[in-house]
């Protein structure tokens, strides 16, 4: 039988996995036949970077026969045809809907126009647009960047000459920092979810060790080391869109997998508070759940299986409006745990790992709300360290 172990793959790559024949094996979508079936090319070669090569050359063949220069296309049938066929292929499905999503805020008008006529006044015009009607930054952006790439795309293939994105002018910079929360915010929902058995170590375990929500949902109890105070990160909980053999999604399933980044994957220590929190959820979950109904899961739904996090989301939000708490995403405590160590001196450095960042940048960059108290005594010691200096050299004159 052949090993279908499947590797990460590049850009234009299609399935690229080792035969039983002990070749490695490519195979990649070319289109579909006169029944609707989609048809598939195979290819081996002896090493994995020759199939890859190779699949990467078929796919920019492929691509280049069906978007043939011509003046009657519409840019609304271009993007989908740009999603399906060079995106799709080449990204993660939660990636691909992402595009889905921000493809949706181009407007019809524009999307109506002929991909030719398409210019710089109206992409301008539809991102101000955007923009006045309560558009983030981000959003914006996203919109920008993706019409670019797609109009690149139209050039490359000699569909138009230029790329009317080139000279479209957007605000870059983002409108507001992550909120944090404050002092007496943090101590309100703390007693909130004191004696609720599972928020409460779930949002210990966020706050307390600023894991991600899908990172949390996803733990094991193999992940927790109660004797040696520690819990390790190698794996999410991932709401994944279902693609079908249109291109289009036609559902949601949640599903466990590899973290955001390699550098997400990470073990950490356990404040014992923290500790305390799962320790009392697990005899709890002793009493509530038959090994043999759940998968080692520290947090399923009452089924035994896998939470949804959209679903754990509403439940969250109704909980703390019944209590009087502002509107609270579960980010929120992330950034609450990152404020809450530079705010008590600790290196950014060790945030970062804590954190599971790739850069420092993304670190120093969103967590930058810390409180005024930090700052001002770093101050008083530049300035203590100053006026040694200055004694210093008074006394040496």
């Amino acid at each position: 039988m052949a090993d279908k172990k499947k590797y990460r793959r590049s850009n234009g790559e299609g399935s690229i996995f080792k035969h039983s024949n002990g070749r490695w094996c490519g195979q990649i979508g070319v289109g579909v036949d006169e029944n609707g079936k989609r048809i598939r090319k195979t290819i081996f070669a002896d090493t994995r970077a020759g199939v890859a090569k190779e699949l990467a050359e078929m796919h920019a063949s492929v691509c280049a026969h069906r978007l043939k220069p011509s003046n009657d296309i519409r840019l609304g049938h271009f993007i989908n045809k740009w999603l399906r066929d060079f995106k799709r292929p080449e990204v993660s499905l939660g990636t691909y809907e992402w595009y889905i999503n921000i493809s949706k805020m181009v407007s019809k008008d524009v999307k109506d126009t002929y991909l030719n006529k398409v210019n710089t006044y109206q992409i301008q015009n539809m991102l101000n647009t955007l923009k006045n009607g309560g558009a983030s930054v981000r959003t914006i952006k996203a919109v920008y960047n993706m019409l670019n790439q797609i109009f690149k795309a139209a050039v490359e293939f000699k569909m138009i000459t230029n790329n009317p994105v080139g000279k479209v002018k957007i605000n870059r910079k983002t409108n507001h920092a992550p909120k944090a929360l404050s002092a007496d915010e943090r101590i309100h929902v703390m007693k909130s979810v004191e004696e609720h058995p599972i928020y409460k170590p779930i949002i210990y375990t966020m706050m307390g060790m600023g894991l991600r929500i899908g990172e949390v949902l996803a733990l094991c109890w193999e992940d927790v080391d109660f004797t040696g105070n520690k819990v390790s990160v190698s794996k999410a909980a991932k709401r994944t869109p279902v693609i079908g053999d249109s291109g289009d999604i036609e559902g949601h399933e949640m599903a466990i997998s590899s973290t955001k980044t390699a550098r997400s994957v990470r073990t950490l220590p356990m404040p014992q508070f923290v500790r305390d929190a799962l320790w009392e959820w697990k005899k709890v979950y002793m009493q509530r759940f038959k090994a043999s109904d759940v998968a080692d899961l520290m947090f399923p739904n009452k089924n035994g299986q896998l939470r949804s996090y959209s679903g754990f989301r509403r439940q969250f939000e109704r909980f703390t409006k019944d209590r009087g708490i502002e509107k609270i995403t579960f980010h929120q405590f992330r950034h609450t745990f990152a404020t809450m160590m530079l705010e008590q001196h600790v290196n950014p450095r060790v945030v970062q790992e804590f954190l599971g960042h790739k850069d420092i940048s993304t670190t120093l960059g969103i967590y930058t709300g810390v409180t005024s108290g930090p700052m001002k005594q770093a101050a008083d010691g530049v300035d203590s360290a100053m006026k040694d200096v200055i004694e210093r050299r008074t006394k040496s004159n």
